[in-house]
């Protein structure tokens, strides 16, 4: 989601040179855009476009992440009632106040 000022009619992001995708305006100060692929842990600026030509960019910039990887869980087991207290150890792990854990489909 990027937020900012003036967005009615932006129609694309730009994620550096890695691709250029359709955004989706939610009103004029907010929009949403799907990132392309990366294959490597990379920082691109943000750029966007009211005519898909045209891009105005400028410091904002999106972070490519090596995906997290789960690797063990402790215990592996719980009760219907849940309270139950994890330890999960992985890789590429990010240090977020938004990290958070989801378990099952919903």
């Amino acid at each position: 989601r990027v937020s900012g000022s003036g967005l009615t009619g932006v129609t694309t992001c730009r994620f550096g040179t890695l691709g250029i995708v359709p955004a989706k305006v939610e009103d004029d100060n907010r929009l949403s855009c799907t990132s392309p692929a990366s294959i490597s842990p990379l920082d691109v600026l943000m750029g966007l476009s009211h005519n898909n030509q045209d891009y105005v960019t400028s410091n904002v910039v999106f972070q490519y992440r090596a995906e997290p990887r789960i690797l063990m869980i402790a215990p592996s087991y719980g009760y219907f009632s849940g309270s139950k207290d994890l330890y999960i150890v992985g890789e590429n792990f990010i240090d977020s106040p938004l990290a958070s854990c989801r378990f099952g489909q919903n």
